[in-house]
């Protein structure tokens, strides 16, 4: 319960602010580079009904997809641009969500501390090799309320959201980029890839990142019920979503021109 509370949080918290840039003095002492990618391999299909015992969820692999190493190859080639940016070996585990304290979701009360989980800067420091370069990228999931709702889907999959007028059939890749010094593996940089235009099948609000409206034809009870067809139209329009706010998302951070 705690878990959920916490991502709850890290939406308000991150969905409630702008883009945090890297400070020009910051950005101008950086040179070398590590990226670290991890969206991880799950989608999820959530089920997001008018009251809270409609809801309902499940999870499929995505490991054949690649999603990480295409990104991380695309960020890396941006990035490269500007920096050197120089090869890591890190365990992508340990930067899942459940695995995780960002500043904002850290609890004030020592008891209700989770001991599985680490603190980011801790884990740049402990779970990422070489260290001493100049700054860390992350990409890692985020988190999204579903419309004015305290529902929450996180990072990649497909959401089918009823309101008491009709039903919006969206995909979704929710994710943020977040810069750290690599010296101190403090954050100096932080932004959420915000929402692309999601079409005409679902309204602007529904998600606070990247998402797109599909019909009726995308849905499925499962991961495991999806037929070969529909799951390549996803991995190509999860591909798609993710490509088309990198750009943005590092030029907000001050990383690209």
């Amino acid at each position: 319960m705690f878990g959920r509370l916490f991502a709850i949080a890290a939406v308000l918290a991150l969905t409630g602010c702008a883009a945090q840039p890297v400070a020009p003095e910051k950005l101008s002492t950086i040179k070398t580079m590590g990226v670290i990618v991890a969206l991880g391999d799950e989608i999820t299909l959530t089920n997001s009904g008018i009251l809270v015992f409609t809801n309902g969820e499940s999870h499929g692999s995505l490991a054949p997809w690649g999603i990480d190493d295409t990104a991380m190859q695309k960020v890396t080639a941006f990035l490269s641009r500007r920096f050197d940016v120089r090869p890591l070996v890190y365990d992508r585990a340990a930067f899942a969500p459940d695995k995780l304290y960002w500043p904002e979701t850290e609890p004030m009360i020592s008891g209700l501390v989770d001991p599985s989980r680490k603190r980011v800067e801790t884990v740049i420091g402990d779970s990422v090799q070489p260290q001493g370069f100049d700054a860390y990228v992350l990409v890692s999931l985020a988190w999204s309320h579903v419309g004015a709702t305290n529902q929450v889907v996180t990072g990649l999959g497909l959401l089918e959201a009823h309101s008491l007028f009709y039903t919006q059939n969206v995909i979704h890749a929710l994710y943020s980029i977040t810069v750290f010094d690599g010296h101190t593996h403090k954050i100096i940089g932080r932004s959420l890839a915000r929402p692309v235009h999601p079409g005409v099948l679902a309204s602007s609000d529904v998600l606070q990142g990247p998402f797109q409206g599909v019909d009726s034809s995308w849905e499925a009870d499962s991961f495991d019920k999806l037929s070969e067809p529909q799951r390549q139209q996803l991995r190509s329009a999860i591909g798609s979503l993710i490509d088309e706010m990198l750009v943005p998302t590092l030029q907000g951070l001050k990383l690209i021109d």
